[in-house]
């Protein structure tokens, strides 16, 4: 046997050992007969409903979103990119565009507790442009404005609620100190 024969066989040796070691489990005790319960860590397939309620003054807005949650994380991305300018001299030349996502972004994951009852690890994050409506006061001072450059408000949060079917519940409400905007995040959980 030369020195080149003995290391490719010794992978096939070792896979064969891997794959009776891990089998082998399956070979002995009651643990074949029947399979194994869920563990309590897992989740099943939820439906999560996320409302994202905005208010300033008599103006209210809710975006709702809906998604399922299995085994893995589930990943929510809606939004836009917005071109900002960069670098601009004070004479208007030169400068390069940066795109800026703005949107909601979502990232949830499950387990069951064991008692009907599922951990969420839900973050959230929403960023807008700042912009007032027509004939209302600016949503930011003049002197946070960088010569007109759009303003980008974003809201972060990250949470870890525990519900049951059919649950629901308000879990954050902030409001931002500059504009003076209130954000609320409502939460529902659906087992189907």
């Amino acid at each position: 046997m030369t020195l080149g024969n003995h290391f490719s066989a010794r992978p096939l040796v070792l896979l064969t050992m891997l794959a009776f070691a891990s089998t082998s489990t399956a070979w002995t005790g009651a643990a074949a007969a029947a399979p194994a319960p869920e563990s309590p860590t897992e989740a099943a397939q939820l439906r999560v409903h996320v409302v994202i309620h905005r208010s300033l003054g008599d103006r209210e807005t809710s975006l709702p979103y809906s998604f399922l949650v299995g085994e893995h994380s589930s990943r929510l991305r809606a939004g836009l990119r917005v071109p900002i300018l960069e670098g601009q001299q004070a004479d208007g030349s030169g400068g390069a565009y940066r795109f800026q996502e703005i949107g909601t972004s979502m990232d949830c994951s499950a387990k069951a507790m064991g008692d009907g009852r599922y951990r969420l690890s839900l973050a959230v994050e929403t960023s807008s442009l700042a912009v007032a409506p027509e004939g209302e006061p600016a949503p930011v001072p003049d002197q946070a404005m960088a010569d007109g450059a759009p303003v980008v408000r974003t809201f972060t949060v990250v949470l870890d609620p525990v519900l049951a079917d059919g649950e629901s519940t308000r879990v954050v409400a902030a409001t931002d100190p500059i504009s003076g905007e209130s954000v609320e995040i409502e939460l529902r959980l659906e087992v189907p």
